[in-house]
């Protein structure tokens, strides 16, 4: 005996797609929400990124018009001097590689009106080991001319680092 009653096909039909239709719909929710955030990545991290290079902007003026002063003054460049910071004495720690009218080392000053975005800047003697990143290594200081006092300068050489902050903790060095 055979079957030949197609009752219900329509309707298994129209299921299947409704089911390939809701699974297009969901990747494409999911794919727009991806693009969205990755939008929104990519620009906080030019906002850092930007804040990060109007920081090294002021800080190497800062440190260039400091300079110049110095050896205008003294014929001598004192690069100590930046390191030491404003108060230009190195057992204070607080102010150390500042650089005068920049904020201090742990405060920011904000990039313009642009809400949550913001810089800091130091300045480094380069064989000072707080100068790197986390998990960098120093080289030997004997391979740069230094002395390994992170407040004295042997090689006339200085590390102007700064770093950019934008929105959701992004933060570029």
């Amino acid at each position: 005996m055979r079957v030949r009653d197609e009752q219900g096909m329509a309707l298994i039909g129209v299921i299947l797609l409704l089911m390939l239709v809701s699974g297009v719909c969901a990747a494409l929710a999911v794919s727009g929400q991806t693009e969205t955030k990755a939008a929104f990545n990519l620009d906080t991290s030019v906002q850092a990124r930007a804040a990060a290079q109007a920081g090294l902007t002021a800080g190497v003026q800062v440190a260039v018009t400091q300079l110049n002063a110095s050896a205008a003054a003294t014929n001598k460049l004192k690069i100590d001097e930046l390191l030491m910071g404003p108060d230009l004495n190195a057992a204070a720690t607080a102010d150390n590689g500042s650089l005068a009218g920049l904020p201090a080392p742990g405060a920011t000053a904000a990039l313009g009106a642009v809400a949550g975005v913001s810089y800091s800047v130091q300045a480094f003697d380069d064989d000072n080991p707080a100068r790197l990143p986390a998990g960098f290594t120093m080289p030997a200081s004997a391979q740069i001319g230094e002395n390994n006092v992170a407040t004295t300068d042997n090689n006339e050489r200085v590390v102007i680092r700064a770093t950019g902050f934008g929105l959701n903790n992004t933060s570029v060095m």
